[in-house]
């Protein structure tokens, strides 16, 4: 199954601060990640992977879900997407990168 990974556009940084209280972090998460539970709940394995970088945002995950114990099956597309689409050495504005 293909989902969006988020409702929404991508969160803005200080979207979900911990200084907004916690009914207002609620509201918000919730609103933005309509698809992701689902998945969980159902024990289904899943995966999002950065498949869209727009020049002044964070990537935009792509949200994939398989039939509970098809987790290798899942494995297997990330690393077909991996070489059709490589993301190991992109970054979000404002990220550190990994210094390895």
């Amino acid at each position: 199954m293909l989902t969006p990974t988020l409702t929404t556009e991508p969160w803005r940084l200080g979207h979900l601060s911990p200084v907004l209280g916690r009914e207002e972090l609620a509201r918000r998460t919730a609103q933005a990640i309509g698809y992701t539970p689902l998945h969980n709940i159902a024990g289904c394995p899943a995966m999002t992977v950065p498949l869209h970088f727009p020049e002044d945002g964070p990537p935009i995950g792509t949200h994939f879900a398989a039939a509970p114990g098809a987790d290798a099956l899942l494995l297997g597309l990330a690393y077909q997407l991996e070489q059709a689409r490589p993301w190991k050495d992109r970054w979000a504005p404002y990220s550190i990168p990994a210094l390895f």
